[in-house]
């Protein structure tokens, strides 16, 4: 066999590996990005407006493990709750999330304790408050600023116990 033939061969060979890594990896992120959940709707009282809205429910460990990973958009009055089931300390991330987001941290009693707004698309940077939450709601990218929600507006929804 010629060099330049082995040559063309041997770079034949990488191609074909490459196709196969990058089908593998694309493969990977498809089963990364879930199907769209059950929604339920869930109202944020800020001020003395209530926003509606209907929210994908993630529940239970791989739901809330893959979240938003691979979405491509956000609905404008929607978005997913993450139910941790009970208050606890809670981190997200972005990771495999190709959009911008605003992350609702939620404590028991269903009020606002922080928020990530815009958090960048990729980004492995954790967020979250020092207090345990319940939940956490992601809306769309700058969502949170054009309904003018904030720390200390309250989420009205089955998960949430109002305090007394």
């Amino acid at each position: 066999m010629s060099f330049i033939r082995y040559l063309m061969l041997y770079r034949r060979g990488w191609l074909i590996a490459a196709v196969i890594a990058l089908a593998a990896l694309t493969a990977r992120a498809a089963a990364e990005t879930q199907a769209p959940l059950p929604t339920e709707s869930v109202v944020i009282v800020s001020g003395e407006t209530r926003h509606a809205l209907t929210l994908e429910l993630a529940d239970d460990p791989e739901e809330t493990r893959i979240g938003m990973m691979g979405r491509t958009s956000v609905p404008e009055m929607g978005g997913m709750l993450f139910d941790f089931g009970q208050p606890r300390p809670v981190t997200m991330w972005m990771k495999n999330v190709p959009i911008f987001l605003d992350l609702l941290f939620v404590d028991p009693n269903g009020v606002i304790i922080a928020i990530a707004e815009n958090a960048r698309p990729q980004s492995q940077r954790l967020l979250g408050p020092s207090l345990p939450v319940r939940g956490v709601i992601e809306l769309g990218g700058g969502r949170a600023r054009a309904l003018g929600i904030k720390p200390g507006d309250r989420v009205e929804h089955r998960l949430f116990e109002p305090a007394q």
